[in-house]
C-alpha cells in the first residue's frame, strides 16, 4: 500500500485482494472534485474487474492497471460509438496511475436481475431488441485502435479449443470439433462488444412494458465476425428455449435456418470465453445433438448427428 488514494495494484492477485478489503470511494469523489460532479448519492456498484462507482446520470469507472487493455478497448470503442444507448465519455482522465472514465449512466437493471421476473413475451421482446441493437452496434465503423487481425485471432481459438472448453468426454470433444470448425466467406470485420452477458445488458419497465435500455462494459472490444457476439447471450438468455434465441437472431435480421444455427453455433464454440465443460457441470445436457436442440429447436437441419 502506500499513501495516496489508490493502492500500488500492478500485480493482478494483489489487486484482487485489494478490491474487497480497500476502501475506493474517497477516490471516486477525488474524480468527482476534479471534474466539478456533485458527490452526493456516490456509491460502489457490485462490478466486475474492475471499479465502478453510480451518480444521478453519471457512472465513474476506474480501471485496474493489470489490465491496461480493457481501458484501451472501453475507451475506443465509446468514443466511436458516441452514445446512444450505450455509454457516452463525458471525463477521462488518470487517477495516480489508474485511468479512468466518467460517463453517462444507462438506465434499468441488468438482464440478469429482471429474467426471474419476465413472461415469456416479455423475454422474446427483449431479445428481439437486443438483436437490433446489436446489429446497429455492428454499423459503427472500427476505430484503428480495435482493427483485429482476425485470421490469426481465429487460427487461435482454434488450436486453443479443446484446452479452453475442457470437454467431460471423447464424444464431447468429437462433436465440439467438429461443429467449431470454421470455413468463412469473406466478410466485413465489425466493431464486436464480444462479451454480452446478462450482466452487461441493461433494461427497464414503463408504462408500455419492459424494454431494453443499453448495453454496458466494452472493455473486450475488438472487431471481427458479426455471428462472433452471439454467444453469451444465446447461453445465458436462451439456452433450453430456441424461441428466444430465434428472436435474438431475427432481431439482429439472421434467417431461422440450418444454416444460420450451424454457423451461430461454430462461433459460440469458439469464443475465447467459452467453458463448455464448465457449462455442462451447471447445466448438464446429454450428448451435442441435445445441446444444439436446446439453442436452436429440433427443426430438421438444425442438428445432426
Amino acid at each position: 500500500m502506500r499513501g495516496g488514494l489508490l493502492p500500488e495494484a500492478a500485480d493482478p492477485a494483489f489487486y484482487l485482494e485489494a478490491k474487497s478489503m480497500y476502501d475506493f470511494v474517497p477516490a471516486a469523489a477525488e474524480i468527482c472534485r476534479r471534474h466539478g460532479i456533485p458527490a452526493k448519492g456516490l456509491s460502489r456498484a457490485d462490478s466486475g474487474t474492475h471499479l465502478v462507482f453510480l451518480l444521478p446520470g453519471m457512472a465513474i469507472k476506474v480501471f485496474a492497471p493489470p489490465w491496461p487493455e480493457d481501458f484501451e478497448a472501453e475507451h475506443a470503442a465509446l468514443h466511436a460509438i458516441g452514445g446512444g444507448p450505450f455509454p457516452a465519455i463525458i471525463h477521462e482522465g488518470t487517477l495516480e496511475g489508474w485511468p479512468y472514465l466518467v460517463t453517462t449512466r444507462i438506465a434499468g437493471r441488468p438482464a440478469r436481475e429482471l429474467w426471474p421476473e419476465l413472461s415469456r413475451r416479455e423475454k422474446e421482446t427483449l431479445l428481439h431488441d437486443l438483436g437490433r441493437q446489436l446489429r446497429d452496434l455492428h454499423r459503427t465503423p472500427v476505430p484503428p485502435e480495435l482493427q483485429t487481425d482476425w485470421p490469426a485471432f481465429a487460427s487461435g481459438l482454434e488450436a486453443t479449443l479443446e484446452s479452453r472448453n475442457d470437454p467431460p468426454s471423447a464424444g464431447w470433444r468429437d462433436w465440439m470439433v467438429d461443429r467449431a470448425h470454421l470455413d468463412e466467406d469473406p466478410f466485413e470485420p465489425v466493431l464486436l462488444h464480444a462479451d454480452v452477458t446478462w450482466d452487461h445488458v441493461f433494461a427497464l419497465r414503463d408504462g408500455e412494458g419492459i424494454r431494453l435500455s443499453g448495453l454496458i462494459d466494452f472493455g473486450d472490444a475488438m472487431s471481427g465476425h458479426p455471428l462472433y457476439e452471439f454467444g453469451a447471450p444465446l447461453l445465458y438468455m436462451c439456452f433450453g428455449e430456441p424461441d428466444l434465441t430465434w428472436s435474438l437472431l431475427s432481431g439482429y435480421g439472421l434467417p431461422r435456418s440450418p444454416g444460420t444455427a450451424r454457423s451461430v453455433l461454430a462461433y459460440s464454440l469458439l469464443h475465447r470465453f467459452g467453458r463448455l465443460g464448465r457449462w455442462l457441470e451447471k447445466v448438464p445436457v446429454a450428448d451435442g445433438r441435445a445441446f444444439e436442440e436446446a439453442l436452436f429447436g429440433s427443426d430438421p437441419g438444425c442438428t445432426g448427428s
